[in-house]
């Protein structure tokens, strides 16, 4: 039943929402477009007005154009009836150029443009004889509200013009305050008229939630757990693997220590049969040395012998 009432009060919701922008809106362009008229309507009425006292005074003898354009100066910056943001201009056709006479918000005098740019979409219009309003761009290149007529005397163009972003802008500020008001009214109706959800399905869904993270926080603390098992585990087998090469290695290094002293000893070893091989290689010297001197002693006996035997058969033969 809680849910049932839940879905019919968002669908209620949406309905509201759906049905109050369309008000809204409808009523915002209902609105936008009297302002717009309304717009349009002033702005004509100040070129018409600017128009006739112009007519009024070229009728004058010893007025020239610079005397009615200084005129027309003085009454507009007493009466500013376009506002801060609008202005009123004065221009003439020379050649394919537009030539400013007066300009409130350009910094040169008499200024040119050429007529062939884009821009100064209203004073085109007006210099080529046509009267009436339209939405379109100024010299600037900005989007203008504008009322446009043509003044025959003084062959020229007068063009009274405010930016639409000056009329946009107080119609969106209330298009934006008329949602926010539609949204808290619903927030009101969801929250104060028609509750979506009671206290208690609040703290049923809270307490399940409330659960369902602590089961959640169990499992993790298990799963901790197990980790540090494991971990501690690996740990030990790492420690046991360190003792077994800490073992094996002083078991390395007394085998090292016990092939060290082998080698010492056989050192000595080939040191004392060196010793001795060099002390049998001199009585070996010796002997040689006796023995050569016993053969030269023999062989100089034999000499002797041999010669005593010649004498010996030299005495014989005489005899």
């Amino acid at each position: 039943m809680k849910l049932f009432r839940h879905n019919k009060a968002v669908l209620l919701s949406v309905l509201t929402i759906i049905i109050s922008f369309s008000i809204t809106a409808i009523s915002s362009l209902t609105i936008y477009n009297k302002l717009q008229s309304q717009v349009y309507e002033r702005l004509q009425e100040i070129v018409s007005h600017e128009k006739a006292e112009i007519e009024v005074l070229t009728n004058k003898l010893g007025i020239n154009e610079y005397d009615i354009n200084e005129y027309l100066e003085q009454v507009r910056n007493k009466n500013n009836s376009v506002g801060e943001n609008g202005e009123i201009i004065l221009a003439h056709m020379v050649n394919d150029s537009i030539q400013f006479v007066i300009s409130e918000k350009l910094s040169s005098k008499y200024p040119k443009i050429s007529k062939s740019i884009p821009f100064a979409t209203p004073m085109q219009k007006a210099l080529n004889g046509e009267n009436g309003f339209m939405k379109g761009t100024d010299y600037n290149g900005i989007e203008v509200f504008s009322a446009f007529t043509f003044v025959e005397k003084l062959n020229c163009g007068i063009v009274a013009k405010i930016p639409t972003a000056e009329i946009n802008k107080p119609f969106i500020q209330v298009i934006i305050w008329i949602g926010v008001s539609v949204l808290f009214f619903i927030y009101l109706y969801l929250r104060i008229a028609n509750p979506l959800i009671d206290n208690a399905v609040l703290k049923e869904k809270k307490l399940a939630i409330a659960n369902t993270e602590l089961a959640f926080q169990n499992e993790e603390k298990e799963k901790r757990a197990e980790e540090l098992a494991i971990a501690n585990t690996e740990l030990a087998f790492q420690n046991e693997e360190k003792e077994k090469r800490a073992e094996e290695l002083a078991i390395a290094n007394t085998e090292l220590a016990f092939q060290n002293e082998e080698k010492e000893k056989r050192a000595e070893e080939l040191v004392l049969a060196n010793t001795e091989l060099a002390f049998q290689n001199n009585e070996k010297e010796k002997r040689a040395e006796e023995l050569a001197i016993a053969n030269a002693e023999l062989a100089f006996q034999n000499n002797e012998k041999e010669k005593r035997a010649e004498e010996l058969a030299i005495a014989n033969t005489e005899l």
